[in-house]
């Protein structure tokens, strides 16, 4: 058990305070403070500096280049509204042990979740972070004319996805899905993957 996942609610006191659903006993559950007050921890290093520069050496050329640091949240539903999960909301699979239908859609109903279907997170998460920096060449060409060449490249930095976690493999011996976690059901979570570098060029 001590490897399986645990649900932690913000704060300290008793888990279900204020609730009428309970998860199955088999899920390991605590609110012992270990989160403090919020979900994710605070980013206190989140330092965005810009900078910009032009420069024209003679009056037909100028040349501009620039670069900055850019933090980015995407959706926050998935993060802050963790409290969906005392919903009890549930995902269940069909088998041939327990299958499912339009009468029966879930494996079990009632106040008791067994196999919860719940958002994760990781809490010392860090910012979305995105670099980005671009150069610009324009050349006056007549009066109504000018020609211009840029380039803009973009680096991405701890970026989150929302992905599925301990979700039930099919077993192609037994024909039935196979949960690491059969007593936890699901997850979805939002983890942190870095952007490869992306660098186009235009021209006009």
């Amino acid at each position: 058990m001590s490897r399986h996942p645990m649900l932690v609610r913000v704060g300290s006191g008793d888990f279900y305070e204020n609730k009428i659903m309970r998860f199955n006993s088999n899920i390991q559950t605590a609110r012992d403070g270990r989160l403090g007050d919020r979900l994710i921890t605070s980013d206190h290093t989140n330092f965005g500096p810009r900078l910009g520069i032009a420069w024209s050496p003679t009056s037909k050329w100028t040349a501009r280049i620039g670069a900055g640091i850019f933090y980015a949240q995407d959706t926050g539903n998935p993060r802050f509204d963790m409290e969906r999960n005392f919903g009890g909301r549930l995902r269940d699979n069909t088998s041939a042990d327990q299958p499912l239908t339009f009468e029966r859609p879930f494996v079990k109903t009632g106040v008791i979740v067994s196999r919860p279907y719940v958002l994760a997170n990781i809490h010392d998460r860090r910012t979305p972070m995105i670099e980005q920096y671009i150069l610009n060449i324009q050349r006056e060409l007549d009066s109504k004319t000018v020609l211009e060449v840029g380039y803009l490249g973009s680096q991405g930095h701890v970026w989150s996805i929302f992905g599925p976690s301990m979700k039930p493999c099919p077993d192609q011996l037994r024909m039935q899905p196979v949960s690491p976690t059969p007593n936890s059901g699901a997850s979805r979570r939002w983890t942190a993957k870095r952007i490869p570098t992306t660098t186009p060029l235009t021209s006009k």
